[in-house]
């Protein structure tokens, strides 16, 4: 891919394809340059089937690319509409995995762990209402499917105490007496009320990416996050988790490197 970048750059022709595969269907994505444009083909098959059905196929000529020096290319499909991105250059190998394993999980709506300067002694300014939402989604736990919603609240369901203070103790330096001081907690019930984002605030949105990790002599880690989007690198954050030998982890603390949010 790196190699057709730079043939485009000289004006040369060329062409080049990558391949996603899902868990139904696989998806081929074909570039061409030829006479000084830039053209893509997106083909897709189902499992299965012997060939891409004909409205699978489309071809698109594409305008504003550019290559990118952290190793992605973007393009516009006309220059009205927002840029798009995929990254050409692959991440070091014992990077690969950390972002989903560790980032996306509070990565999600309203979820300010990574916008934000906190550790263990200093987390006042982490919200926790919604990092338990985000961490409930990432083990498989919607709100909406595992807990009795609140009639007269919409969209905010009846959590018991037990879950929300399990949950974000086993990843957090925080306690229990913490979160009971949270306005949404109901101490009379012991539940807390929680609801998904609603109105506006901290979204950690586009392209999150893990680029460099250091490693510490107790056995944690602090991974340098990334946060790319198209039209704009937005973000770099230094998070640092503590793995489990059994699989699981702890969140130590955030660093949010200064002048690089957008």
């Amino acid at each position: 891919m790196a190699e057709f970048c730079e043939a485009f750059r000289r004006g040369e022709d060329a062409e080049t394809a990558w391949y996603w595969v899902g868990a139904e269907e696989a998806a081929q994505y074909r570039m061409t340059a030829a006479d000084g444009t830039l053209s893509r083909e997106y083909r897709c098959w189902k499992f299965g089937d012997p060939s891409p059905s004909a409205d699978s196929t489309t071809v698109e000529t594409l305008s504003g690319v550019k290559f990118r020096e952290d190793g992605w290319i973007e393009w516009s499909r006309s220059p009205d509409e927002l840029p798009e991105q995929e990254r050409i250059v692959p991440l070091p190998k014992e990077l690969w995995g950390l972002c989903e394993k560790y980032v996306m999980p509070v990565a999600g709506d309203h979820s300010n762990v990574l916008t934000r300067d906190w550790d263990a002694e200093n987390h006042g300014d982490v919200w926790w209402e919604f990092v338990f939402v985000s961490l409930s989604s990432s083990v498989g736990k919607e709100l909406s499917d595992t807990y009795e919603a609140v009639e007269d609240a919409y969209d905010t369901y009846e959590v018991p105490a037990a879950d929300v203070e399990g949950l974000l103790t086993g990843y957090f330096p925080v306690t229990a007496e913490e979160l009971r001081a949270l306005p949404n907690y109901r101490p009379d019930t012991q539940t807390y009320r929680m609801q998904y984002f609603q109105g506006s605030g901290t979204f950690v949105g586009g392209d999150l990416e893990v680029t460099d990790k250091t490693d510490h002599p107790d056995g944690s880690m602090t991974l340098r996050v990334d946060w790319v989007r198209p039209d704009d690198w937005s973000g770099r954050y230094y998070l640092t988790v503590l793995p489990g030998e059994d699989g699981s982890w702890n969140y130590l603390g955030n660093r949010v490197e200064p002048g690089a949010g957008g």
